[in-house]
């Protein structure tokens, strides 16, 4: 995920927003994960920009446990959804994550 990435997704992500298309979309490695790569590999805006579209759910688990609970809950949302997860070996932050979803 990356800045052109980012204005990419905005771009197509109007569209099955306004349709409230059951389209989920995920994104791998948001936030600060690739921040040795440099700041075009900073992705710090796409939760921002994704939660001002109409019908878009945003959903950005905080470790491997939950980020298996919200996968499998957004695909009961009938509208589309973002959800944002790590790029892996995240600690768990609640609990035992070897216990799996």
């Amino acid at each position: 995920m990356n800045r052109r990435w980012t204005g990419s997704v905005r771009e197509n992500s109007v569209h099955l927003c306004y349709h409230n298309l059951p389209v989920k979309i995920i994104g791998a490695g948001g936030g600060f994960v690739y921040g040795p790569q440099g700041t075009t590999h900073h992705a710090i805006e796409e939760i921002g920009i994704l939660r001002t579209l109409p019908n878009m759910t945003v959903i950005s688990p905080s470790d491997p446990l939950e980020t298996g609970k919200a996968i499998h809950a957004s695909m009961d949302l009938e509208g589309p959804a973002y959800v944002r997860i790590g790029r892996n070996n995240e600690p768990a932050a609640f609990g035992d994550c070897s216990q799996g979803v």
